[in-house]
């Protein structure tokens, strides 16, 4: 199992060089792994966060929201 954080998440959107990131990640070593776990903060909402469990063999996202009947992510989502 792996698990992603917004640390190594936030540089890797863009403006961080690829030596970088590596350095952050290399240890994980995720891409060997059968299950991910990625924390996902609502940037809007800062108490707001829901959990993606990614099984990245399988092509599967399970998404885990404890306030989907308050507030849905589903039009935050782009397919």
């Amino acid at each position: 199992c792996a698990l992603f954080n917004t640390f190594v998440l936030q540089p890797a959107s863009g403006h961080a060089s690829d030596e970088y990131i590596w350095r952050q990640v290399k240890f994980s070593e995720y891409w060997s792994k059968d299950i991910w776990i990625l924390p996902i903060h609502h940037t809007q909402l800062s108490w707001y966060w829901v959990l993606c469990t990614i099984l990245p063999h399988q092509c599967t996202l399970l998404l885990f929201d404890s306030f989907s009947d308050c507030k849905p992510w589903i039009t935050k989502i782009n397919v």
